[in-house]
């Protein structure tokens, strides 16, 4: 994320975790949700 958006190691969390209270999941599952697309989109 920091990387694919330019943004600092603070931003991205903030990022992630935004993303964890609107779907109302743990941070750890939404982390995982972006590996997981991003390591499906590298193939």
């Amino acid at each position: 994320m920091m990387e694919r958006r330019g943004v600092s190691e603070e931003h991205a969390y903030q990022l992630l975790r935004s993303k964890a209270m609107l779907k109302r999941e743990q941070i750890e599952v939404v982390a995982s949700e972006i590996v997981k697309a991003h390591e499906t989109l590298t193939l």
